[in-house]
């Protein structure tokens, strides 16, 4: 099996991206008015480098600014346009965007995107973390909207929709998808939308001190929609944070996804990357189901570092009653993390996490 260790993962800036974008769980009840529309404008350039790219170079341009009766508490909208070219020939536009309204009554978000890239696939099923690695190619463009209305002191509720294309999807000759020819494998639109509840009490959105977050929401996807395949998925999102003394933190989350009727190989749920079960690559394992648990002890140390310990258990099931702890699987990592930004507490995140390998990550902003 190939060694995908990412080797280096440089994000040379859009770190300004950040500028002015306090939590909304700060006081809301501010009256002030800010005096005037604030605009700011950014022109970055990106680098980086893993295995499954090589090198890549682009650039990203962002726009941050607040409405002109916005409160002085509410966070700076933003706007980004970027886009990046891999020495793999793998292309990635995106434009992303988060509307405030005044007061922050009002939260529209999403991404309007376009990638000419390749995942790893290895089966579907736990028996699938026997199998060797394959990669398949596909080009898709992206839209994803959010809509949400805060009802009551910090509860959100409101409207999501997806849409990919997976477009010219090509597989290795002999390879599983070759042979087994799973659902999706000839590509396809996915095109759903449901209701999305959300409730968000975190001290700071990049790094919580206390706080919760709370996410539950639901795409239906069909004929009617415009979608190729028939299904529903619904997707649970808990966090929770516990400050235990002044500089250490405990990080707990919970997340379950679940899908019911015909979903393409590509859209069940994956477990692993660099966010939830570090140590595994995404979609090591895919199926219908998936369900994780992970803690991080986070801890500073001095100045601008600080460091983290995290544990994770999870896996997949074909059916809900099919989850046991028999096929489940482990990570555990270390972490190091440098202040980058102090007002807004976002971090340079370095983890490495053991699972089924050791993998390294370089990123900006916690995992969860």
């Amino acid at each position: 099996m190939k060694d995908y260790r990412p080797v280096i993962l440089l994000l040379l800036a859009l770190f300004p991206l950040f500028a002015n974008g306090q939590s909304s769980s700060e006081n809301q009840t501010d009256s002030t008015e800010t005096a005037e529309k604030s605009v700011r404008l950014f022109a970055l350039p990106l680098a980086f480098y893993n295995p499954e790219t090589r090198f890549g170079f682009g650039a990203a341009g962002v726009a941050a600014f607040n409405f002109k009766k916005s409160l002085a508490s509410d966070r700076a909208s933003q706007v980004q346009l970027g886009f990046a070219y891999t020495l793999n020939k793998q292309l990635l536009f995106y434009l992303p965007y988060q509307i405030f309204t005044p007061g922050e009554r009002f939260t529209f978000s999403g991404e309007i995107g376009y990638y000419k890239y390749f995942f790893y696939y290895y089966g579907n099923g736990h028996e699938a973390i026997d199998n060797p690695e394959e990669t398949y190619n596909v080009n898709f463009p992206r839209f994803r909207f959010r809509g949400l209305y805060q009802a009551y002191q910090r509860n959100f509720v409101g409207l999501q929709y997806w849409y990919d294309d997976f477009q010219n999807l090509e597989v290795e000759p002999g390879g599983i998808l070759d042979l087994e020819k799973p659902l999706g494998v000839g590509g396809g639109a996915i095109s759903g939308a449901g209701p999305i509840f959300i409730r968000d009490t975190r001290d700071n959105v990049f790094s919580p001190v206390k706080g919760e977050y709370v996410e539950i929401g639901a795409l239906f996807c069909g004929n009617w929609s415009g979608s190729a395949y028939n299904y529903n998925k619904l997707v649970i999102d808990a966090r929770k944070y516990i400050g235990l003394h002044e500089k250490s933190i405990l990080a707990l989350q919970y997340y379950g996804e679940f899908n019911s009727g015909n979903a393409p190989f590509y859209q069940l749920a994956q477990l692993g990357g660099n966010k939830r079960l570090r140590g595994y690559i995404e979609g090591r394992l895919r199926d219908n189901h998936y369900m994780m648990l992970q803690a991080e002890l986070r801890q500073h140390l001095f100045w601008r570092i600080g460091m983290t310990a995290f544990v994770a258990w999870g896996g997949v099931a074909n059916e809900i009653s099919d989850f046991n702890a028999k096929e489940s699987v482990v990570a555990v990592g270390l972490g190091l993390r440098v202040l980058l930004l102090k007002e807004d507490r976002i971090n340079v995140r370095f983890d490495v996490g053991y699972g089924e390998n050791l993998n390294f990550y370089l990123t900006v902003t916690e995992a969860f």
